[in-house]
């Protein structure tokens, strides 16, 4: 599945629409027990709940972001594995979800 049809149907879901699945199921994966949901890390940013999930297998990295007041998501992935690229995603990350657009 496409990165970004995936990242629209969890904030589809988080807005209370119907997909795949029940609109309570992704208010669950995104509900932290602790700093984390199912699979996602749930941090408070400026007031605003924030669902994040990232990976990398040493030659690259990658993180998903939804901020669920703005029903925005972004996705971020390099194609280096070393410092370099963990901080463009980090930093790109944080700037299209701060973005008024």
């Amino acid at each position: 599945m496409d990165f970004s049809k995936y990242i629209q149907l969890h904030i589809r879901g988080l807005s209370g629409q119907a997909t795949i699945l029940k609109p309570e199921t992704f208010r669950k994966i995104h509900t932290p027990n602790g700093k984390y949901g199912f699979g996602w890390s749930i941090i408070q940013y400026r007031g605003d709940l924030i669902s994040i999930h990232n990976g990398s297998a040493g030659t690259f990295f990658s993180i998903m972001v939804i901020h669920h007041r703005k029903k925005r998501g972004v996705v971020v992935l390099t194609n280096i594995g070393d410092y370099p690229g963990n901080r463009a995603k980090k930093e790109l990350s944080k700037i299209l979800i701060e973005e008024d657009i």
